[in-house]
């Protein structure tokens, strides 16, 4: 039997396979719908110095990562208009090494965002699925962040950073998961979810888009599975594929899931730097006793993804003084007695904990 030494790995180029762990891309995927509005309003937000994504630790411009916009399908028209709106916040210049607006070309069958009562298909669906807009959306912003190197988090117009300095706090996340695929976060809601995706990992994510490893599995094992498995079930999205398959990989049986199981699932990295939930903006205090559940074990998360972010994002711009759980506060107002104050040291004034780089 030869003899296998273990080298320590040397960092390098992402054609090293994609061993780099750092934030290479701030990916942003939109349709064409929200240019006008919601991607505006997320540029503003991140202009302000309460949301701002550096404090100054990326100074380097080759250390910075790059800001791409994915939208479904656009025309040359409309990609310099989103080059416009982000010219009109030079402040982000600071934050990122560059800019791009990108249209993935989707059409037909591909660009189909429906929901699960939409009977225009039939009970089968359309013939890539209800979620077939966004799965070929996500597909396809991956392959072009590959260009910029290492992770790329994936975060969507309702997706809003707790605080400042978010970038380098992203940063701390991936140098504790620097071999994973995917960092995710699960669900955490307190409503029922279906036991086969009730583990799935949300789409606001990081992934290790430079490496070409991680790239074939997307293209070879990933896609070809959500389109095998939509035949059964019409209304798979990207981020709940591996929740599927992970609940019906059966081990007696050898099944195709419990064989990508084993070769894949340590690939797959959970996180709780992103607070997902589904609430109303009359529920959205239940961001802050999650937050406050993390931050007491020492994680404090980065941002809150939901529905009512956009509500929040809206507030966020009309109120230039409040912090966002400030504002929170005021979109959801339940009797005083029943509000769960901060404590002293809480999140609104601290978030310096162990992800130091985050600063409030």
């Amino acid at each position: 039997m030869t003899e296998h030494v273990f080298a320590p790995h040397k960092a390098g180029a992402d054609d090293d396979f994609g061993r780099v762990a750092r934030l290479g891309c701030v990916a942003v995927p939109i349709i064409s719908f929200d240019i006008e509005r919601k991607l505006g309003e997320l540029f503003a937000l991140w202009a302000d110095q309460r949301f701002a994504p550096g404090t100054g630790a990326h100074t380097d411009e080759d250390t910075r990562p790059h800001l791409m916009v994915a939208v479904n399908r656009a025309t040359d028209a409309e990609l310099a208009h989103i080059e416009s709106l982000y010219r009109e916040y030079p402040a982000l210049a600071a934050s990122f090494s560059g800019f791009s607006a990108q249209s993935c070309d989707l059409e037909g069958e591909r660009d189909i965002y429906a929901r699960e009562d939409d009977t225009r298909w039939g009970e089968k669906g359309p013939a890539f699925g209800r979620k077939a807009g966004p799965n070929f959306l996500f597909q396809r912003t991956i392959e072009m962040a590959a260009a910029y190197g290492g992770f790329t988090l994936q975060v969507e117009l309702d997706c809003l950073p707790v605080g400042p300095g978010w970038l380098a706090a992203v940063d701390e996340v991936i140098a504790d998961h620097p071999r994973a695929w995917v960092i995710g976060s699960h669900y955490a809601g307190g409503d029922a979810l279906g036991a086969d995706v009730k583990s799935h990992m949300n789409g606001n994510a990081l992934y290790h888009a430079g490496d070409p490893r991680f790239r074939a599995f997307l293209s070879d094992v990933w896609m070809p599975r959500i389109l095998h498995q939509i035949a059964e079930r019409p209304d798979l999205a990207y981020d709940c594929w591996w929740a599927v398959e992970r609940h019906e990989a059966d081990a007696r049986a050898n099944n195709t899931s419990w064989q990508l199981f084993q070769i894949y699932d340590s690939f797959f990295h959970a996180d709780p730097f992103v607070i997902n939930l589904l609430v109303p903006e009359a529920g959205t205090q239940y961001y802050k006793r999650v937050f406050e559940r993390f931050e007491s074990l020492g994680v404090p998360p980065v941002f809150l993804h939901g529905p009512a972010m956009n509500a929040a994002r809206r507030a966020a711009l009309q109120q230039p003084e409040n912090t966002l759980f400030e504002i929170i506060d005021q979109l959801d107002t339940p009797p005083l007695s029943a509000i769960r104050r901060p404590r002293s040291a809480g999140q609104t004034e601290r978030l310096r904990t162990d992800r130091q780089s985050l600063d409030r």
